[in-house]
């Protein structure tokens, strides 16, 4: 069954993630002078948040909360940080697997904000890793194909059991 979260608790947890958003937002890694897996990191996490306080951009109710522009201001820093993250052929830029599956998950991660809300009957209207890896990707038009060829060569040196070779740094 449902879990009933007292208005208290509902709250105290709103405020927290509030003041998570607000620390992310702040990060000094932002200031466009830094670019690296750790500002990524935070975009990613940031973007989650926000759609966790006021709904997905892509399924927001409108009556929800007010939209944050920090969203907005998020978005562009997630896709200037992919573009920066990944070549045209979707190769880590320091050329080292563990850096290059570090960035991809944390676009995928940052993909979670832009998918809708599952419908009033609790089903999602994606319903395949296609389809989430397909709406992941009308989200990012700019950085679209560069992305889709980083999850190739993930792909492509991903072993069976789920590990990597340990090439670079």
């Amino acid at each position: 069954g449902r879990i009933t979260v007292p208005p208290r608790i509902e709250n105290m947890l709103l405020g927290q993630l509030k003041r998570a958003i607000d620390r992310c937002y702040a990060d000094p890694e932002h200031s466009g002078r830094l670019s690296n897996n750790h500002h990524l990191t935070t975009v990613a996490c940031l973007l989650v948040l926000l759609a966790s306080v006021q709904g997905s951009s892509a399924g927001r109710d409108p009556r929800a909360q007010p939209h944050d522009p920090r969203f907005d201001t998020a978005t562009r820093w997630l896709v200037r940080a992919a573009k920066e993250q990944f070549d045209r052929d979707g190769v880590h830029f320091e050329y080292s697997t563990g850096y290059h599956m570090c960035a991809a998950e944390c676009l995928a991660l940052a993909g979670l904000a832009f998918l809708e809300p599952p419908t009033a009957t609790g089903t999602s209207p994606i319903r395949t890793a296609q389809d989430r890896w397909e709406r992941l990707l009308s989200g990012f038009p700019d950085v679209a194909g560069s992305l889709a060829a980083a999850v190739r060569f993930a792909d492509a040196v991903t072993r069976p059991d789920g590990s990597y070779p340990l090439v670079g740094d």
